[in-house]
C-alpha cells in the first residue's frame, strides 16, 4: 500500500495577496552610519516615503561611537497606496527644530515584495557605499489587519526646507569630490535661506550654522579665504541656543573647530585659549559612549586644542595660568596626558614666582611638578622630564629664594635620578650632567665640599665632549664648565684652572649669539677671570682687557635686568658710597660688574632707619666697608696683600648679604633689594598714567600703568626696532639742518617726522588714554620710554592736521601735559622725598666763556641770568654764580647749599661714558659722576639750559644715564632739561616765559616744583611766534 507523503510549505506573502491587509514595519536599527559631508550630526533618523507627499519619520536617535543606532519605532502601511516605497537614512543637524530634512546618508527604492518576502524575522538592509563602508538598517515585518496611518504631508513644498536639503546635498557632493563650483552652489542655497530667516525666525541659528559649516569646510581646503565671518557666524548661532537648549553643545563644537582651524592657519593664540575655555564647557555636556563625545574629546578635538596650547610661551597672568588651570581639568586622573597639564600649570606658576615672588606660588609649583612625577612610574617615557624640572623648582629657585638645605640636596638626588635613566649613549644625557653639575658647584658654595667641585667639574667636562663643534648648545656647556673651573679657582687657587676658564668663556663668547640674553654675564665672569688673573700676571693687557668687557656686559644687560638701572635704588645717605664703589669696582680684583655693586649699594633706608635703626646703622656701615673695600683694593700691588684684600671683601660680602637677609625678616620690609611689585611701581603712577613704550627686534608696544587698575598693553604694530632706528636717524638730519635755516622757514623734515611719531606710537596711546581711561585733557601724564625710543621727542608728537573748522588738530602736548621720567622708581623716590618742607634758596649758575678749546662763547647768557635773578620771588634767597666764580667746585658747592637751580652753560654727552658727561666749568668740567657722588639734601627743582642734558647713553639706552636724570638721580625732585644743541639767543624765551609761568604774580612767593610741568607747557605755547620748532621741542620736563 502506497502511503502518500505531504510536505508543508510555508504560504508566500505577495503584494497582491495582501488586499484589506496592511504591513507593519519596525525599524530596529542601524550600524556604519557614516555621513557624506563628515559632518557631526544631532542625530539619525529614517523617513519612509510612500508618495511624493506622504512619508513618515522616526525618532531622531543619537549615533553612537561605533556609527551605529537604535530606534525600535515602528509605522504600519498601506500596500494598495503604492506599488513601491523608498527608504532613506538621513542626518539631522538639529536636534531641536529642524530645517529642513537634514543630509542623505542612504537611500533605496523599494517593492513591498522585497519587504515580504523575508517573513517576519529582522532581516539587514544594505544601502549603497559611503566613504568605503555600505550603511545598513536592520528591520522587522509584520502582515496586520489594521492601520493606523502615521504618514504625514511632506514638506517639500517649504521653501526654505527645500533649499536647505538642496545645500546639504551640494556640500556633501563638494566634500566627496572636492569641485568647488559644488560649494559654491551649496553656499549660496545656505546664503539663500538665511537671507530668509531674520534674526527673530526660529530657524536663524540653523541656517547661521549651516552656511558657516559650509564655508569653514572651503576655508580648511583653500577654497575660500575668509575665516573670521565664518567664525561670527558660529559665535551668533552658539548666542541664540545657550545652555540648555539642546543644540547648545554642538554649537559649542562648532566654534571650536573655527577657532582651531584659524590658529592652524594664522598661529593666533588668542583662538586656542578660547577653544580651550570652550572645550571646559562642551565635554562635561558630551555623552559617553556617543559618536560626538568620541570626535570632541579625541585627536582632531581637545587633544588637538591642549597640544595648541602647550605649545604656546609660559604666561604667568592671571589669564595665562587661569588657562593652564582649564586644561588640567579638561584630562581627569587617570588620563595619560594629566602629568603634561600639571608640568605646564607648574611653569606659569613658578613665572608668576619669579615675577612677584610669592612663595606661595613657588609652593604651588612644587606640589603640581610632584603630582606630575607620581604619575609618571619609573619606565614612563616623559619621567625624567618631569624630574628635572621638579628639580630646578626645589635647587634653582627655592633654594635661592630661601637657602633651605634640604631642598638643594632633593633636587641633587633627582638630577642624579634622571642622570641614571639618561645612561651614556642617550641623546639627551648632557642636561642632567650639565644641571647636576649646577648644583653640586651652588653646594660647594656652601659646604666647601672638595669633592663637589671635582665631580661637577668631571661632570660638565662630560657634558662638553656630548657638545661637539657645531652643536648649538656648545657656547653654553662651554660657559658653565668655565664657572665650575673658576668656582674652584676660587677656592683652591690653582692657576690652571683659572686659565682654562679664561680660555673657555673667551670660546663661549666666541659662539654664542650677540643678542644672547644671558651673554652680558659671560662677559661679566670672563672680565672677572682676568681681573684675577691680572693680580698674579700684573698684565695691564689683562686688566685693560676686563674693563672693556665689563662695559660690554653693561651694554648686553636686558632692558628689564635688575642690575640695567643703577639709578632705580637709591639713597641719599649711601650716594657716595655708590659712586666710590663706581670708581673703585673697575680695577676690583675678581669682580667684574661694576654697577652690579653699585646698584646693590643703594637703596632707600629712611623707612628702615626709623622701624629698626640698629639694623639700619648695620647695613650702612657694611655698605661703606665693601665700597671702602673695593676703593683700596685698586691701589694693592702686593700679590700676597691682593689675596687678603680679596678675602676680606668676599668676607665682607658674606655680612652684608646676611645683613640683607635680616632686613627682609622684618614684616615691612620682606621685598628689601628685590624688584618691586606692581602695586609698588604704581605709586609712579599716583598723579597720572605713566606711558612705557618698549623695543625688541620681535616688536615694539606700550604698556601704560595707569592710577589704579591693571597695566594695559597697547601694539605698536606699524613701526618696528629698524623704523626707530632710521628715525632717530632722520630726526638727528633734520635738527641739524634746522639749526642752519632761517627761523621763518617752515621746518618741513621736522613737520614730517613729529606726524609720524603722532601716527604711529602716540595716536594708539591717546586713542587709550580718552577713549578707555577716560583721561581729561590737561592731566599730566609721565613718559619713561625704553630702548630705542630713548632718542625719540615724544612729547613733540604732533599730527599738524587742520579740521573742517579750519582749527587746528591737538597734538599731545595740547592734549596733556607731558612729564618725562627715567624710570618708575626715580618718580616714585622724589614723590617721597617731597614730604620734607624746607626754606627756598635759588641759585642760577652761568659760564658763558668757557675758555679756550671748551665750546664757542655764549653770549646771551649773563642776560639769562640777570633776567631769572628778577623773576625769582624776593622771598627766596636768591645767589647768581657767573664768569670766574662759575668753577667746578663752585658749582658743586652750589648745588650742595641751595634748593632751586638754574644752570646755563655748554652741557656736553659722552656717548661712549655716559657718566663722564659733563657741564663746561670755567676751570674744569663738572661730571655726571661728581653730581651723584654729592649729598644734596634739599634739592627740589633744576632748570638745565644746556645741551644735550637729557640725552643717554647710545649703547644703553635703556639706562637714560644723562645730566638730567643724574640731577634726579642725586636729589632734585623736577628738572627740565635738553634734548639736543641749544641756541642761547633763542633759549632766553623759552626760560624767561618759564620762569613768569612758574612764579604767577597771584602767587606771590610761592616756589612749587611740581608745578613746573605745567609752567612749562604753558611757556611753549606761548613762545610758538617767537622760537623755531626745534628750539621750543628740545626741552624736556622730568619728574614730578
Amino acid at each position: 500500500m502506497l502511503r502518500a507523503v505531504r510536505r508543508l510549505f510555508r504560504p508566500t506573502i505577495t503584494h497582491s495577496s495582501l488586499k484589506e491587509r496592511y504591513v507593519r514595519l519596525e525599524v530596529l536599527s542601524g550600524k556604519d552610519l557614516k555621513v557624506p559631508s563628515w559632518r557631526i550630526p544631532a542625530g539619525i533618523y529614517i523617513s519612509i516615503n510612500v508618495d511624493s507627499r506622504r512619508r513618515w519619520k522616526s525618532a531622531i536617535s543619537v549615533l553612537s561611537f561605533e556609527e551605529s543606532a537604535a530606534w525600535g519605532d515602528t509605522v504600519t502601511l498601506s500596500p494598495q497606496a503604492s506599488p513601491a516605497f523608498s527608504v532613506e537614512i538621513r542626518a539631522s543637524y538639529e536636534a531641536d527644530r529642524m530645517l529642513g530634512s537634514g543630509e542623505v546618508i542612504g537611500k533605496l527604492e523599494l517593492s513591498w515584495d522585497d519587504l515580504l518576502n523575508h517573513g517576519d524575522e529582522p532581516f539587514d538592509l544594505s544601502f549603497p557605499s559611503v566613504h568605503g563602508v555600505h550603511p545598513s538598517l536592520t528591520l522587522k515585518v509584520v502582515v496586520v489587519h489594521a492601520c493606523d496611518d502615521a504618514l504625514s504631508d511632506s514638506l517639500v513644498d517649504c521653501g526654505i526646507g527645500r533649499d536647505t536639503d538642496v545645500g546639504h546635498a551640494q556640500f556633501a557632493k563638494y566634500v566627496m569630490s572636492k569641485r568647488a563650483s559644488q560649494l559654491n552652489t551649496a553656499v549660496e542655497h545656505f546664503q539663500l535661506v538665511l537671507d530668509q530667516c531674520p534674526v527673530s525666525h526660529p530657524d536663524h541659528a540653523a541656517a547661521l550654522t549651516n552656511l558657516a559649516y559650509a564655508r569653514l569646510k572651503g576655508y580648511i581646503r583653500n577654497d575660500l579665504r575668509d575665516i573670521d565671518a565664518t567664525t561670527t557666524f558660529f559665535r551668533e548661532a552658539l548666542a541664540l541656543r545657550p545652555q540648555p537648549h539642546p543644540d547648545h553643545p554642538l554649537s559649542l563644537y562648532n566654534l571650536t573647530i573655527a577657532l582651531n582651524w584659524r590658529h592652524t592657519k594664522k598661529s593666533t593664540a588668542a583662538d586656542i585659549c578660547e577653544a580651550a575655555q570652550l572645550y571646559h564647557e562642551l565635554l562635561p555636556l558630551c555623552t559617553e559612549g556617543t559618536y560626538f563625545r568620541s570626535i570632541a574629546a579625541g585627536g582632531n578635538g581637545v587633544d588637538y586644542v591642549i597640544s595648541g596650547c602647550n605649545k604656546l610661551p609660559i604666561d604667568a597672568s592671571e589669564e595665562g595660568i587661569c588657562l593652564r588651570r582649564v586644561v588640567l581639568e579638561l584630562y581627569p586622573r587617570g588620563h595619560q596626558l594629566r602629568p603634561r597639564a600639571l608640568d605646564k600649570l607648574a611653569q606659569s606658576v613658578e613665572a608668576r614666582f619669579v615675577q612677584h615672588g610669592s612663595l606661595d606660588d613657588l609652593d604651588s609649583s612644587i606640589e603640581l611638578g610632584r603630582e606630575a612625577v607620581s604619575l609618571c612610574p619609573e619606565g614612563h617615557t616623559d619621567r625624567t622630564y618631569y624630574l628635572n624640572n621638579l628639580a630646578v623648582s626645589l635647587g634653582h629657585y627655592r633654594f635661592d629664594h630661601q637657602g633651605k638645605p634640604n631642598d638643594l640636596g632633593e633636587a641633587i638626588s633627582l638630577y642624579e635620578e634622571v642622570l641614571r635613566l639618561r645612561p651614556v649613549g642617550h641623546k639627551h644625557r648632557g642636561t642632567p650632567l650639565d644641571n647636576l653639575g649646577g648644583a653640586l658647584v651652588t653646594r660647594f658654595n656652601k659646604r666647601k665640599d672638595i669633592d663637589d667641585i671635582t665631580r661637577a667639574i668631571s661632570l660638565r667636562r662630560e657634558a662638553l665632549m656630548l657638545c661637539p663643534p657645531g652643536h648649538p648648545g656648545r657656547d653654553t656647556t662651554l660657559h658653565n664648565l668655565a664657572l665650575a673651573l673658576n668656582t674652584r679657582y676660587d677656592e683652591l687657587g690653582v692657576r690652571e684652572d683659572l686659565n682654562e676658564a679664561i680660555d673657555l668663556y673667551r670660546e663661549s663668547l666666541r659662539l654664542g649669539r650677540l643678542d644672547h640674553p644671558e651673554r652680558h654675564v659671560t662677559l661679566s665672569n670672563l672680565s672677572s677671570g682676568l681681573c684675577s688673573r691680572y693680580t698674579h700676571t700684573r698684565k695691564n693687557e689683562d686688566v685693560e682687557e676686563a674693563i672693556n668687557l665689563c662695559q660690554e656686559s653693561l651694554a648686553a644687560l636686558p632692558s628689564l635686568h635688575p642690575e640695567s638701572h643703577v639709578m632705580t635704588r637709591s639713597s641719599i645717605i649711601s650716594r657716595r658710597e655708590a659712586a666710590t664703589a663706581f670708581r673703585g669696582a673697575q680695577s676690583l680684583p675678581g669682580r667684574g660688574q661694576q654697577w652690579s655693586l653699585a646698584s646693590r649699594l643703594k637703596t632707600p633706608v629712611e623707612d628702615l632707619e626709623s622701624a629698626n635703626p640698629k639694623l639700619a646703622h648695620n647695613y650702612v656701615e657694611l655698605s661703606k666697608r665693601v665700597s671702602n673695600a673695593a676703593q683700596s683694593s685698586a691701589t694693592i700691588t702686593d700679590r700676597a696683600a691682593a689675596d687678603r684684600a680679596a678675602t676680606e671683601y668676599r668676607k665682607l660680602m658674606g655680612q652684608w648679604e646676611a645683613a640683607v637677609a635680616e632686613i627682609r625678616n622684618l614684616q615691612a620690609f620682606s621685598r628689601f633689594l628685590l624688584l618691586p611689585l606692581y602695586a609698588d611701581l604704581q605709586a609712579a603712577a599716583r598723579h597720572g598714567p605713566v606711558i612705557i613704550p618698549i623695543a625688541s627686534q620681535h616688536s615694539c608696544s606700550a604698556i601704560i600703568v595707569p592710577t589704579s587698575g591693571d597695566p594695559h598693553h597697547i601694539p605698536l604694530s606699524s613701526i618696528t626696532l629698524a623704523d626707530l632706528k632710521t628715525l632717530k636717524d632722520r630726526f638727528t638730519r633734520a635738527i641739524r639742518h634746522a639749526s642752519r635755516m632761517d627761523p621763518a622757514e617752515t621746518r618741513t623734515d621736522l613737520i614730517v617726522l613729529l606726524r609720524t611719531v603722532w601716527d604711529e606710537i602716540v595716536l594708539p596711546i591717546v586713542n587709550v588714554l580718552e577713549n578707555i581711561l577716560k583721561l581729561k585733557r590737561r592731566s599730566r601724564i609721565w613718559l619713561c620710554p625704553t630702548a630705542a625710543f630713548t632718542s625719540i621727542p615724544l612729547h613733540a608728537a604732533n599730527p599738524f592736521q587742520t579740521k573742517a573748522d579750519r582749527s587746528k588738530e591737538p597734538c599731545l602736548e595740547d592734549l596733556y601735559i607731558c612729564s618725562y621720567t627715567p624710570t618708575l622708581s626715580a618718580l616714585i623716590r622724589s614723590r617721597r622725598m617731597m614730604k620734607k618742607c624746607v626754606t627756598p634758596s635759588f641759585v642760577a649758575i652761568g659760564q658763558g666763556q668757557p675758555g679756550a678749546g671748551k665750546g664757542k662763547a655764549l653770549s646771551a647768557v649773563d642776560s639769562e641770568l640777570e633776567f631769572v635773578h628778577q623773576l625769582v620771588p624776593a622771598t627766596a634767597n636768591r645767589t647768581t654764580i657767573s664768569g670766574n666764580a662759575a668753577t667746578r667746585a663752585g658749582a658743586l658747592e652750589a648745588l650742595e647749599e641751595n634748593t632751586w637751580v638754574h644752570l646755563a652753560c655748554h652741557g656736553k654727552q659722552d656717548p661712549a661714558q655716559p657718566y663722564n658727561s659733563h657741564f663746561v666749568m670755567r676751570d674744569e668740567h663738572l661730571t655726571l659722576l661728581d653730581i651723584i657722588d654729592k649729598h644734596i639734601p634739599h634739592a627740589e627743582f633744576a632748570f638745565l639750559s644746556a645741551c644735550h642734558t637729557a640725552v643717554g647713553d647710545e649703547r644703553t639706552p635703556d639706562e637714560v644715564i644723562h645730566l638730567a636724570a643724574g640731577l634726579q638721580f642725586s636729589g632734585f625732585k623736577s628738572v627740565v632739561g635738553t634734548l639736543w644743541e641749544v641756541d642761547d639767543a633763542v633759549a632766553k624765551h623759552v626760560v624767561e616765559a618759564f620762569y613768569t609761568y612758574m612764579f604767577h604774580p597771584k602767587e606771590v612767593g610761592v616756589m612749587d616744583p611740581t608745578k613746573a610741568a605745567w609752567a612749562f607747557n604753558c611757556a611753549t605755547h606761548a613762545v610758538k611766534t617767537k622760537v623755531p620748532l626745534e628750539q621750543r621741542i628740545v626741552f624736556i620736563h622730568i619728574g614730578v
